[in-house]
Order: structure tokens, then C-alpha cells, then sequence
């Protein structure tokens, strides 16, 4: 049990980490048997296997024969279970990591992995290394799988609340650092949209990250909340385009640069709900007072704004 709970709190790694770590990007390969090609551009799926130094995840390009839910899933689960032809890499159902079973909710979109209690035997980087793998490949069917839960020798990975955690793809990284002493964990207040009071309202996350920098931990908070919230009680207040081009802290001043997307309108979310759910929840890290915005290097224009000052947050919204 106290592996499990050590592991989980290692899942929740924001896509952010990706450049910070340095990783490479996933490599596509194209061939209806999972083998090396030369075209990256055809149509099909990637499956993920894991480098036999246990240093990432690499995804080979697979063509699915299946058409109904359930057959997809059963196929891909297989494909996991087999070693594509390149031998850097390993498959990744096998062994310990063996699939012990699986149930899908159509309703929820969600696919329930079971793995033996031989499966915590093994190290940490295989252990997440293994997840990140499975869900990387089963969430990329969108109006099939939406989420993934695992079952580990009979627990849940689950939240501080002992609920099932439910992940997608964006919560996994694709390849892991040996600094582990830089991994921290941290709670934290974002702010969405209350969907039954139609105003900003703080949401509980809870979030591992790599402490690389005194900014790092609010590039985690514009993770999250770039990533929407989960479950259906908030609303993002975010445009799925926007990006953070950077963001840092000095004096107790957290500067954000968007791109352009940053003004583009959210469905039943005013504008000042968007910019003020980037300065509330910034501004609940202790370091920050203030925010300042920007979009693509400039100050922004919009009625009844003015961004070429900090803004301080607001509870009025």
C-alpha cells in the first residue's frame, strides 16, 4: 500500500515537464505490424512501449483492424502485450506488469486497468513508466476512452479522498529524470467556474512537480488550469488553443505571456471570469501578489481593461 500511495502521488507530472527535463519528442512509426517506416503520415493509432533502459516511452504507429469499443480495446491491450520489432524497445503488458483484467464503462468512457500485487514489486520508473504507456494508447479514442483508472493487487489509485484518480493522456510524461529529490507535491487553489453559481470558485488540485526554478510551481498552477477541471460541477475558463509562452515571478509580481488565444470567448465564461481565473489562482501561491498579463509579448486591449498595470485578485466574480 505504501508503494501505491508513493506512486501515485509520481503521476500526476504536468505536461510542462516535458521541455523542462528535456525530453525528446514521441517518435511515430508506420506499419500495420508495428515495425519501422519511413512513413509517419498514414492513418492509425500509436501504441507506446517502454525503452529497455526504462528511461521512456516510444510510440509505434498501428493500424486497428477492430470497429466496435469493445474490440478496439481488446485489440490494443493485446498489442501491448507483444514486443514490436524494435528491440529498444519492450512490451509492456508482460511479466509483473501482466494485465490482470479490464472492464470498460461505456456511460463514463472509462477503462479500468487491473494489474496484479506482483505489479508493485517492481521499480518506480517501470511502475509509472508502465501506466504512462496504457493510457498514453488507450485515451487517444476520444469518443471511447476518455479516462483510465488503475487497480493495483486490489487498491485504487485514488485522490486524498480515496476516490478512483481518473487519467488521460496529458497527465502522463513520456520519458522520466533520475532527479527525483526535485519532485515535490503540492495542493493547490485554481479557480474555474462554478456551474452552480456561475462564478469563479476554487478547486482543489492536487499536483506533482519538478522544483527546477522558483517559477515552476506557478507554470504547474497554468497547467492545471489550462487542463480544465474533472468532473462536470465547474467550467474551464480557458479557450483550448491558449498556450503560456512564459511566466515568472519577481517581487511578488507573476508575469504570464499568452498567446493570441488567451482572448478568445469561452462558452458561458465572461471575460473578466477568464482573466481573473489566471490572477486568482496565481495569486494564491505565497510568493505572488499580483499578476501581470500579456499577449504575444504585448500589452493586451480589451473594453474595460486595463493590463498595463498588475492586476491584484478579485472575489467578486
Amino acid at each position: 500500500m505504501k508503494k501505491v500511495k508513493r506512486l501515485m502521488v509520481l503521476l500526476l507530472l504536468a505536461v510542462m515537464l516535458l521541455t523542462a527535463t528535456g525530453c525528446q519528442n514521441i517518435k511515430g512509426f508506420m506499419d500495420t505490424r508495428l515495425s519501422r517506416s519511413a512513413d509517419t503520415s498514414g492513418a492509425g493509432y500509436n501504441i507506446y512501449y517502454i525503452s529497455r533502459n526504462e528511461t521512456g516511452i516510444s510510440g509505434f504507429a498501428y493500424q486497428l483492424t477492430s470497429t466496435t469499443e469493445n474490440d478496439i480495446i481488446d485489440e490494443c491491450l493485446a498489442a501491448l502485450a507483444v514486443d514490436p520489432e524494435d528491440s529498444v524497445y519492450r512490451a509492456v503488458l508482460s511479466g509483473e506488469s501482466a494485465l490482470a483484467d479490464h472492464r470498460y464503462d461505456k456511460e463514463s468512457k472509462t477503462l479500468e486497468i487491473y494489474f496484479d500485487a506482483d505489479f508493485s514489486d517492481q521499480t518506480e520508473q517501470t511502475q509509472l513508466l508502465t501506466q504512462a504507456a496504457v493510457v498514453k494508447t488507450m485515451t487517444q479514442f476520444r469518443n471511447i476512452v476518455d479516462y483510465v483508472t488503475i487497480n493495483i493487487g486490489g487498491s485504487w489509485l485514488s485522490d486524498k479522498d480515496g476516490n478512483p484518480l481518473k487519467f488521460d493522456n496529458k497527465e502522463y510524461v513520456s520519458e522520466i529524470t533520475n532527479d527525483l529529490d526535485l519532485l515535490k507535491d503540492a495542493r493547490m487553489m485554481i479557480y474555474f467556474v462554478s456551474k452552480e453559481s456561475g462564478k469563479l470558485s476554487p478547486y482543489e488540485a492536487q499536483q506533482r512537480y519538478y522544483n527546477y526554478s522558483g517559477d515552476s510551481l506557478a507554470a504547474t498552477v497554468m497547467e492545471v488550469l489550462l487542463r480544465g477541471p474533472v468532473g462536470d460541477q465547474y467550467i474551464g475558463t480557458l479557450s483550448s488553443s491558449t498556450q503560456v509562452r512564459s511566466i515568472h515571478i519577481s517581487d511578488g509580481i507573476c508575469t504570464v505571456d499568452f498567446n493570441s488565444a488567451f482572448m478568445t470567448p469561452v462558452e458561458n465564461v465572461s471575460f473578466e471570469q477568464t482573466v481573473y481565473s489566471v490572477v486568482d489562482s496565481l495569486c494564491e501561491l505565497a510568493k505572488v501578489s499580483s499578476v501581470q498579463i500579456t499577449v504575444e509579448g504585448a500589452v493586451p486591449e480589451a473594453d474595460g481593461f486595463d493590463f498595463s498595470a498588475p492586476l491584484s485578485p478579485r472575489a467578486d466574480l
